[in-house]
């Protein structure tokens, strides 16, 4: 009977210790996962915050180390599979924000395809090429503008994703804090993004035969 009770002590003690450290990887992967919803927000929100600081000449090192700390990581490109899902994830919950994303898309499509019109149009009309230079660089950089953005939204939709995937729930306090800033964010970026390609079209005038 001494040996099975001892025998047995150890293996309670034992269990006790995997489910203590369980929970400790639990909670570990749950800091980790609100970790990486904090990061998404301050990237979503960057834009909005950088034009603040442009605007406050003082604390500048405070500032400083803020951008240092805030600092985007390399977002690799999305395939084509993981955007469709990451948009079929959030039009589940808000098919209007779903929409808002669709027409960023929309809006990369269009700039490329007036980038592509413009070095057309210069094939027939080389002596516009200096005029129009301004243009096409106008074009391409909101193209690029447009798909950073996008890639911003996409990296937070993977962490929205991700950490319910992964059983954190929608009540935490950090993932209620992101779906607000989706809310007010994704219709801020695309309206900017909307608004810029259409005074760039606005600046210019071409006929192509």
């Amino acid at each position: 009977f001494g040996k099975f009770y001892t025998r047995a002590v150890q293996l309670n003690e034992q269990i006790a210790k995997v489910n203590k450290d369980n929970q400790l990887n639990i909670r570990g992967v749950q800091d980790d996962l609100v970790k990486g919803i904090d990061q998404a927000r301050r990237l979503l929100n960057a834009p909005k915050e950088n034009k603040r600081k442009k605007s406050r000449k003082n604390n500048r090192k405070k500032q400083s180390i803020k951008l240092k700390n805030n600092q985007a990581p390399e977002i690799m490109p999305f395939s084509i599979e993981a955007v469709n899902t990451l948009l079929e994830f959030l039009g589940a919950r808000d098919k209007a924000l779903a929409m808002e994303v669709r027409k960023l898309q929309e809006n990369i499509r269009i700039a490329a395809q007036r980038h592509e019109e413009v070095i057309y149009y210069l094939k027939d009309n080389p002596d516009l090429q200096l005029p129009l230079q301004k243009v096409l660089s106008g074009w391409k950089a909101l193209q690029g503008n447009d798909q950073k953005a996008l890639n911003l939204i996409l990296y937070a939709l993977e962490a929205d994703y991700l950490a319910q995937k992964l059983g954190l729930s929608r009540a935490n306090p950090a993932m209620k804090a992101l779906h607000k800033q989706f809310k007010s964010r994704i219709p801020a970026i695309v309206n900017q993004a909307r608004k810029q390609r259409e005074a760039l079209e606005r600046s210019y005038s071409i006929k192509n035969k």
